[in-house]
């Protein structure tokens, strides 16, 4: 099993430069998994949330790192090419949550839906989501 962990604003360590480290200020956060009304410091909502997973779906799956100036659909499909067009349904799960504007990506449960449907179509399985509560009892073993 797969399982996401978000660890909020962290850093990096080598080999990484300090230019891809999260920086403080009036909006905070590694650009390229920002939403672009994050970026431009506007009010956010559960959309952001689905705007950064959706980044880091796409970065999973293509293998590439979002640029600096923020990811978008098009920064998907072009490592999506690379693959083939096996991918391609997967791919377009996601494009809904890389919209520019939050009011054209999902709820994070019609995503989560979207996404699970397009996994089974690949034949890939989908973990199911952990509750609150099974936080507390995961084992550690082999956390750095």
């Amino acid at each position: 099993h797969v399982i996401v962990l978000d660890f909020g604003l962290a850093k990096l360590r080598a080999p990484y430069s300090d230019r891809d480290l999260t920086r403080t200020g009036p909006v905070m956060g590694t650009r390229g998994y920002m939403s672009p009304e994050q970026r431009a410091g506007r009010r956010v909502d559960t959309r952001t949330d689905v705007f950064a997973l959706g980044v880091i779906c796409a970065e999973t799956l293509t293998g590439r790192r979002p640029p600096r100036n923020g990811a978008s659909v098009q920064w998907m499909n072009e490592g999506l090419k690379r693959l083939g067009p096996q991918w391609n349904g997967l791919g377009r799960s996601l494009e809904p949550a890389l919209a520019d504007h939050p009011s054209r990506r999902p709820l994070v449960g019609e995503f989560w839906q979207t996404l699970s449907g397009a996994l089974a179509e690949a034949e890939l399985t989908v973990p199911t989501p952990l509750s609150g509560d099974d936080l507390d009892t995961l084992p550690m073993t082999g956390a750095v």
